[in-house]
């Protein structure tokens, strides 16, 4: 910052040259890290080893930053721009108080330290806006100083990035103190979250629920578990609005909410833990078919009772052509190759034809569905099933719920041994549920837009797959359900 004020080329030149050092250091903290015998090693160890990785990155990134603010002078030297005033106010002590702070923190396991350095950000980012604010405008009442002030906009720019690099390092502070992998936001979130039967005595645990996002962490005092997930505010809050929705309908199915925080537009849940297996381990295991079977039958004897349940005499708006749609450019993007095999199938022309189909096969009834019933959602233990990942939950066609359901038997499922003809069989079993369902409710048309909820599934499944080979079989796959229902 001296030397952009006062235009000194020389101190630029050694900033830049500086900037060595910092390169070396963290390369050689980068090899360390690696030659670092992690098995051998204290959690404690492993802990500061992780951290310090981090720690030397962010530093480094530290002095990327305040080598692009003494480019500045050279470029300025260059140019031959005029220097003018300009008040950035407390940015540059804030910056430097966060430097200090974070490290200090980390160095000493400080948590208060850690948490004020972590502070100093959005501290920092509301003075950034409005210094932004005040560039443009005299930008706009003097265009002769618009080439001085785009360097002061870019000095700004880099102490913005700076706090942000101080932000990490503070929150690696917090995880070193606490074991806590979270962002600062987290952090407060969780603080502020109402633990009922919880200790301060917690342990935090990476955690992973479902295929849609990771949780924040599983928390627990050794006497009670619960999960804390945390996102944005419209995802989080669709979900602890279903899971109560849910907790109306079948109390025992899905976890129940505990607590809810609200920061700006990031929402923290506190719920449930559930215990158990997912359904695919399960199912791609080498237990007996039978154990299979009565899992998959206990399953379906709630599924019906959901259904019949929650059952409203209301056709729903089917949009499985809708889905297909929306969905190809992110197929055609993975396999360029696709989108030339769907010309020549003249997959537009089945699409135009099959929304026509979809309106005249609307069910009789609407539902409450999963949203999303990939078998990595539903929970197995001790003879208990359980829903999770339910934000997509809402009335609609039965049907979806099922193609997605017989999708995740096959698209993940080892292709050898047993298991496909068990998961064969699996489907032929969650056929005959569904087809009684239907009779006894007077539905014509399910099987029709079983197929095209397949379809469906089969097709947009081929966005996420890598294998080449397996990508083109859902897509010739579901190309084929689509055209059987087309061309009946």
């Amino acid at each position: 910052m001296r030397a952009f004020e006062q235009l000194d080329l020389d101190a630029s030149d050694r900033i830049i040259e500086g900037d060595n050092i910092f390169d070396t250091l963290n390369i050689a903290i980068e090899e360390k890290s690696y030659q670092f015998d992690f098995a051998a090693a204290s959690p404690e160890d492993r802990r500061f080893m992780r951290a310090a990785v981090k720690v030397s990155s962010n530093l480094e990134r530290i002095g990327d930053a305040a080598c692009h603010i003494a480019r500045r002078v050279q470029i300025m030297h260059h140019d031959q721009t005029r220097p003018v005033q300009f008040d950035i106010g407390e940015m540059e002590p804030i910056t430097l108080a966060a430097i200090r702070e974070s490290l200090s923190a980390f160095l000493n396991k400080d948590i208060k330290q850690a948490e004020w350095a972590c502070l100093r950000e959005p501290q920092l980012d509301a003075i950034y806006r409005v210094k932004i604010e005040e560039i443009k405008h005299r930008m706009k009442m003097d265009p002769d100083q618009v080439a001085s002030l785009l360097n002061w906009y870019s000095v700004i720019k880099y102490l913005e990035k700076i706090c942000d690099y101080t932000l990490n390092i503070g929150e690696q502070a917090i995880f070193l103190a606490t074991g806590r992998r979270l962002k600062f936001a987290q952090y407060q979130q969780l603080d502020r979250l109402e633990l009922p039967g919880i200790s301060d005595r917690l342990r935090f645990h990476p955690y992973y629920d479902g295929i849609s996002g990771a949780i924040v962490a599983k928390v627990d005092n050794g006497n009670k578990t619960l999960v804390v997930k945390s996102g944005s505010r419209k995802k989080i809050d669709a979900e602890a609005e279903k899971l109560n929705t849910w907790q109306n309908i079948l109390p025992s199915l899905t976890p129940k909410v505990v607590s809810t925080f609200v920061q700006g537009d990031r929402e923290t849940l506190l719920r449930e833990f559930v215990a158990g297996d997912q359904l695919s381990e399960l199912y791609f295991s080498a237990i007996d078919y039978e154990k299979k079977e009565d899992v998959t039958r206990a399953l379906f004897d709630i599924v019906l009772r959901v259904w019949q349940f929650t059952l409203k005499a209301e056709a729903p708006n089917s949009d499985y052509i809708a889905q297909i749609r929306s969905r190809l450019g992110e197929v055609y993007a993975m396999h360029p190759y696709l989108e030339y095999y769907a010309g020549q199938e003249h997959l537009d022309d089945l699409l135009l034809i099959g929304e026509q189909l979809e309106k005249r096969l609307r069910p009789p009834f609407s539902v409450w569905l999963h949203g999303d019933f990939n078998i990595n959602n539903i929970i197995y233990h001790e003879g208990q099933i359980k829903f999770i990942d339910v934000h997509r939950s809402s009335y609609g066609d039965n049907m979806c719920d099922i193609g997605v359901y017989m999708l995740s038997t096959i698209r993940n499922a080892p292709r050898c041994g047993e298991i496909p003809e068990h998961m064969e069989r699996i489907r032929e079993i969650v056929t005959g549920y569904v087809s009684s369902f239907a009779l006894e409710h007077d539905d014509n048309t399910w099987e029709a837009r079983l197929h095209l909820s397949l379809a469906r599934s089969y097709m947009t499944s081929a966005r996420v797959i890598i294998d080449e080979i397996q990508a083109r079989n859902l897509f010739e796959t579901g190309l084929n359900l689509l055209k059987a229902e087309v061309y009946k």
